[in-house]
């Protein structure tokens, strides 16, 4: 993604807000977008603008049949929110989804590892994980 070379987030996440609406008739490049202004509100902080973009996107994103690239994308980013919130539960699921819209190959070595860590610290303190099952069944463990 382009918008990653621009270091300024608030000038990538106004970049962004224009080309998103010069791609409003692709549903797929605005799912995409939409959910890279989310991730950039989550890393400015402001945590109700993401929150509502990614409902946006999740609506979006549950009319299409199958798994996409833009679910993965979607995922990780959702999966950032929740482990910034704190929201253990959320995450584990989130990040879960994400693993398992990619190929294990997609993903660095230390992201892995990173992403394992955190797996397995939400699915001991989220009230609603009760067993390692899918976590265990991951290549992220590898």
């Amino acid at each position: 993604v382009v918008v990653t070379q621009i270091t300024d987030k608030p000038a990538a996440l106004a970049f962004l807000i224009s080309v998103k609406d010069k791609c409003k008739n692709d549903e797929a490049a605005t799912i995409r977008i939409t959910t890279e202004i989310a991730a950039l509100h989550v890393q400015l902080g402001q945590m109700d603008e993401a929150q509502t973009l990614f409902q946006e996107c999740e609506t979006s994103l549950s009319e299409i049949d199958g798994v996409s690239p833009m679910h993965a994308h979607f995922y990780k980013a959702q999966a950032d929110f929740h482990k910034l919130q704190g929201d253990f539960d959320k995450f584990y699921t989130s990040a879960l989804r994400y693993l398992g819209c990619i190929e294990p190959s997609e993903v660095s070595g230390e992201e892995r590892a990173t992403r394992a860590y955190d797996l397995g610290l939400a699915a001991l303190l989220g009230a609603s994980v009760f067993n390692f099952g899918e976590l265990l069944a991951h290549d992220v463990l590898d």
